[in-house]
């Protein structure tokens, strides 16, 4: 793993600048046109938590552009052999990590369409999903082979490959236009949902739409020689590709994380020595419950979340971290940057930026960013004033056309022209939007409202030993026709949960918000259900919930 200083591999200000001008560069050719453009390409750009052994039998602790290139080359071989064409979706469902990538970069200079599968995903669901999507071909990783035996309609397939086949299969004789020529609305990758509210939805990327927000970074940033990435970032999402290819094409060395945890994230940076830190909101949550002052976290300046917004606890024991630039001056406390984003906008178009001084949580979004439009609407799409909490919606390049093979789904998540995200939201009178819930996930109980998200950051605040928490709506009984508000909290200490509700209720009331019902206390980690992007699924809570109290606990 890279420390110390390195040879530049940043790409010089007017090559980035032309190359974010030029209107055909998108997700179908990225790594080519860096490659091309930038001098230093032969000079390693991509380190690798986890080695790379390439199809040719070499072995990669970090790549460069060109090595990059000639090892997506090897696969794009063994794919047209297999007979992929353009226009084709292939599965690939391997193990986190750089391969995601190489796959990607193979795929679409094929013209065909790359279908990532998190690693994470339950085995049922990821075979399903790829009958769904209509995959005609899948790459596996032989974990993944293994796990689903017996469930993989093979039938369906031309072919089923593993690392180990596809070394020994011959290599087919690439196109003679190579890479394929994308046109701007060209689907170059179908990304899956979370699936937090119900199975993955395979969310449409386009070779422009999905580059949208990172042409507009190239133009506005610029990155300097002294600027390192770490990547904790899921490989085979929408937000690791968008962050992979502004790496990529300005040069920044980046490593890429195959386990995103705190075990493995804060040795990487020790080592590594980033300057940002890039991931999901789950790592951030991890950081933030370990012991810090056990590590050396200097190098970082900035913290980069992307997805859900992040708990002010949370932001609060990070920023006072590493150090940052503030007018030319290099000043104690690093930076957090919270971005509410999704696979469906492709780009983090909400941005609020948190420093040790900062006061102004609340779970604050911030304004929408220069390229994207929005509103806080009501159920016939008219935008709401200030302090109405409705559905956020969102105008911008960069939101998907649609779900794959799912054109009801498509229709239903548009309103009065926006794209509605499934969260709900308020603007204040400047603009800035404050996250309250997601739809379904906010509770009507007979003492009224209850929003998670503004009780969830009471909880954290109630108590230093509350690690996290999540707010559910539930019947529990019936002599409640309506639901009660149950909180799911992961203490560090032994405190009771009879403790812990009178704790929060009384801290609820002082906000006056409505009091919760009960509280849950996970012990263990098999107590604290996520799905495959790390994400807690708050139905699954209920169904534990549905079970302890089945057992009488």
């Amino acid at each position: 793993m890279m420390s110390g200083a390195t040879r530049t591999t940043s790409l010089p200000t007017a090559e980035r600048l032309r190359l974010a001008a030029d209107p055909t560069l998108g997700v179908g050719n990225f790594l080519h046109r860096a490659a091309r453009a930038n001098p230093n390409r032969d000079e390693p750009l991509v380190w690798l938590e986890r080695p790379l052994r390439a199809l040719g039998g070499e072995t990669f602790a970090a790549l460069s552009l060109a090595g990059f290139e000639r090892v997506a080359r090897e696969y794009a071989a063994f794919y047209h052999g297999a007979g992929v064409r353009p226009k084709d979706p292939i599965a690939v469902y391997i193990d986190e990590g750089v391969e995601n990538y190489v796959h990607l970069v193979a795929l679409t200079s094929l013209g065909a369409i790359a279908v990532p599968i998190n690693s994470n995903m339950k085995p049922e669901v990821a075979a399903e999903y790829i009958r769904r999507v209509g995959a005609v071909g899948a790459f596996l990783g032989p974990a993944q082979e293994r796990a689903l035996d017996g469930l993989l309609d093979r039938g369906r397939l031309r072919f089923v490959a593993t690392p180990a086949r596809a070394a020994e299969a011959p290599r087919g004789e690439l196109p003679a236009k190579y890479p394929y020529e994308h046109a701007a609305d060209d689907v170059v990758v179908l990304c899956h949902s979370s699936g937090t509210t119900g199975a993955p939805k395979a969310v449409i990327e386009q070779h422009a739409q999905l580059f949208a927000g990172t042409r507009r970074r190239l133009l506005e940033h610029h990155h300097g020689d002294e600027e390192r990435v770490l990547s904790a970032m899921p490989h085979s999402h929408s937000g690791g590709i968008v962050f992979f290819m502004i790496s990529v094409l300005s040069g920044v060395p980046t490593l890429l994380m195959t386990d995103p945890s705190a075990r493995a994230v804060l040795p990487a940076i020790e080592a590594f020595r980033p300057t940002t830190v890039v991931g999901f909101n789950r790592t951030f949550s991890d950081l933030a419950s370990a012991d810090l002052d056990a590590h050396d976290l200097g190098s970082v300046g900035r913290w980069l979340n992307v997805a859900d917004t992040a708990h002010e606890k949370h932001i609060r024991r990070l920023v006072a971290r590493g150090s940052r630039v503030e007018n030319g001056e290099r000043v104690a406390g690093s930076v957090f940057v919270d971005q509410l984003g999704s696979t469906e906008m492709a780009f983090g178009l909400f941005q609020k930026r948190y420093t040790k001084e900062s006061g102004d949580y609340g779970r604050s979004m911030g304004r929408p960013h220069p390229i994207a439009e929005a509103a806080a609407l009501d159920e016939d799409g008219t935008p709401l004033g200030p302090g109405r909490v409705g559905r956020l919606g969102v105008k911008a390049p960069s939101i998907t056309p649609g779900y794959w093979n799912d054109s009801l789904m498509t229709c239903r998540s548009r309103l009065a022209g926006y794209w509605l995200t499934g969260d709900l939201v308020y603007r204040d009178a400047d603009g800035n939007f404050f996250h309250v819930d997601r739809v379904g996930d906010d509770i009507t109980t007979r003492a009224g409202k209850v929003y998670s998200l503004p009780t969830e950051e009471v909880i954290m605040q109630s108590h230093d030993d509350v690690l996290d928490c999540f707010v559910v709506g539930m019947r529990v009984d019936d002599e409640h026709a309506e639901p009660v508000a149950i909180a799911h909290v992961r203490p560090e200490s032994a405190l009771g949960e009879d403790a812990l509700l009178a704790l929060f209720n009384g801290r609820l009331r002082e906000r006056d918000l409505p009091e919760l019902a009960r509280v849950v206390a996970a012990r263990s980690a098999g107590e604290w259900p996520t799905g495959p992007t790390g994400k807690v699924v708050k139905r699954w809570l209920r169904d534990r919930f549905d079970a302890r109290a089945a057992r009488g606990g």
